[in-house]
């Protein structure tokens, strides 16, 4: 049973590993990420996400790339989860619709997750072992 899709919000919480592993984000980056950074007009998912200097680490805004397989988990995501508001945010939380998370909630969920898919092994948890194989990863025999 993978561990990711046992949880009451599979999807979202699937998403969130994704954008800090394929995306290279950082967990406040991905809080702070609004549906209108990600989506372009017709409501494809965009190549190039451009993030402003608030939403980042430090005094510059970046550019955030997506590689085709994170951008047809997010359209299947945007699809299964629609909202009419461009600024809500990517990542709805339970609080209410279009409400996103904190950067400490979501860091401790992300933190949770790890936790639950713990080998229970002496060797500490390492998150680059999902770097390249996340579903193989979370998932146990």
């Amino acid at each position: 049973m993978c561990i990711v899709a046992a949880r009451r919000h599979a999807d979202r919480d699937w998403l969130a590993l994704l954008l800090t592993h394929w995306a290279g984000m950082r967990v406040c980056e991905v809080a702070a990420l609004a549906r209108d950074k990600v989506l372009g007009p017709t409501g494809e998912v965009l190549e190039e996400w451009r993030l402003s200097s608030d939403q980042t680490k430090g005094d510059k805004g970046r550019v955030v790339f997506a590689i085709a397989k994170l951008k047809r988990e997010l359209a299947a995501y945007f699809q299964a989860h629609p909202s009419k508001d461009p600024k809500a945010s990517v990542l709805v939380s339970q609080k209410g619709r279009d409400k996103g998370f904190s950067a400490n909630t979501l860091s401790q969920l992300i933190k949770t997750i790890y936790s639950e898919a713990d080998t229970g092994s002496n060797e500490p948890f390492r998150p680059q072992r999902i770097y390249n194989h996340p579903r193989q990863w979370l998932c146990r025999d």
